[in-house]
């Protein structure tokens, strides 16, 4: 081998080794927030992912969740009986995020109990607790 083909391959390897120091990296931060519904109550358990991936959280007692994400990388929010919501993380300032009820699925509620010989099944419309 050639002297020029060595020094070419020499400052080629040279070249891709500064130049990936040189790009642009994704910025991992720690988001911190609340989820909240629309009367501001806590919501316990809300399900927060980041878009994408299969990394994520559950709130806590208190509505809180914190989780490391790549700054611009999208939340995606979903709990039972509210509309799914998506929010970019921007930065480190921690985020209030409001879901807004889904009143097309909450119809009934379907209680069921199983016996060793029978099994029972109730339903229950929202809101009519008479039953009880």
């Amino acid at each position: 081998m050639n002297t020029t083909v060595k020094l070419k391959s020499i400052s080629f390897i040279l070249f891709l080794l500064v130049g990936i120091g040189f790009l642009p990296a994704q910025e991992r931060i720690q988001v911190k927030g609340k989820i909240v519904d629309t009367g501001k109550e806590e919501i316990i358990g809300a399900n927060v992912l980041i878009k994408g991936t299969t990394i994520g959280t559950i709130t806590d007692f208190d509505g809180n969740f914190t989780l490391t994400a790549d700054v611009g990388s999208v939340l995606v929010v979903a709990y039972l009986g509210y509309l799914p919501t998506e929010v970019e993380v921007k930065g480190t300032a921690p985020m209030l995020i409001e879901l807004t009820e889904n009143s097309k699925e909450l119809d009934e509620l379907v209680v069921g109990i199983r016996y060793p010989e029978e099994n029972y099944q109730y339903r229950f419309p929202i809101g009519d607790q008479s039953n009880f």
